[in-house]
């Protein structure tokens, strides 16, 4: 099998030692691929608050001791499993979701089956995850399931890339479903303008509609204002702490008619 990795066995990594403490630096083995993984040298890995909650140990299901977190990862595959497909090969820049390994026989995946879909990590009862109960991307490989892994575009840079395998994954779906039906130049409102509610606008805004950013924060109003591809800024920002005015500038904005759909 042709490989693209280190020669060496062992990899930098940053890890839970302890709850409620910073993470541990240290050496770790590099992860043996499954036949059906792929290893992914990771370039870009994100800390969401979810990071945050692992570290705490907040979850139901305690966090192990000695996970490498991160479930926001981009890199550039490295070594392919021999039961692998040819859709992602050596040297491919990818993005990996956190969800890996459906079990195939779990209620989830009898119903994905029963739909004539294929098996899918997300809706699999038995499923592993990434940086929350088995090691994600603070290290320089992971291992990924070529199933939620997906191949990045040239023109999205890796650093960019790594977010949006959970903050742009998350709020994509909830663009996706409450815009179902909707016109372009529909009015979509997005209330909360931090990690995904930046990203929010700027995925409305791509998609043809007309953006309203809401937000109490000046802090939140700012980033509306000041996103980097003035294109994808919002065509309104209503400052919420006044209700009464903020209703009205919507109102006036989209001609009494309110907003046709709204992400919290």
């Amino acid at each position: 099998m042709v490989s693209l990795q280190s020669p060496s066995s062992t990899m930098r990594a940053a890890y839970v030692a302890k709850y409620n403490e910073p993470y541990a630096l240290g050496e770790r083995p590099i992860p043996e691929l499954r036949p059906d993984e792929i290893l992914v040298r990771v370039h870009a890995a994100g800390f969401c608050h979810s990071d945050l909650q692992v570290m705490q140990n907040k979850f139901t299901k305690p966090t192990p001791i000695g996970l490498i977190p991160s479930h926001e990862i981009a890199g550039v595959v490295v070594d392919v499993g021999k039961n692998c497909n040819d859709r992602l090969r050596l040297g491919d820049r990818v993005g990996m979701l956190n969800f890996k390994h459906a079990c195939g026989v779990c209620a989830g995946c009898r119903a994905s089956q029963a739909q004539g879909k294929p098996r899918d990590p997300r809706f699999c009862e038995a499923r592993e995850t990434a940086g929350f109960y088995h090691d994600g991307g603070f290290a320089e490989y992971v291992a990924a399931d070529p199933t939620t892994t997906l191949k990045l575009p040239e023109s999205v840079d890796l650093n960019q890339a790594a977010p949006l395998m959970c903050a742009g994954a998350t709020v994509w779906g909830s663009l996706e479903r409450v815009t179902a039906g909707l016109r372009e130049g529909d009015a979509v409102a997005i209330v909360g303008i931090g990690g995904l509610g930046h990203l929010g606008l700027q995925f409305a805004k791509a998609k043809g509609f007309k953006t309203v950013a809401i937000d109490n924060r000046e802090a939140g109003r700012q980033l509306a204002a000041e996103l980097h591809n003035a294109a994808l800024r919002p065509d309104l920002i209503v400052d919420s702490s006044d209700t009464a005015m903020a209703s009205r500038d919507i109102l006036d904005f989209t001609r009494d008619e309110g907003v046709a759909a709204a992400i919290v």
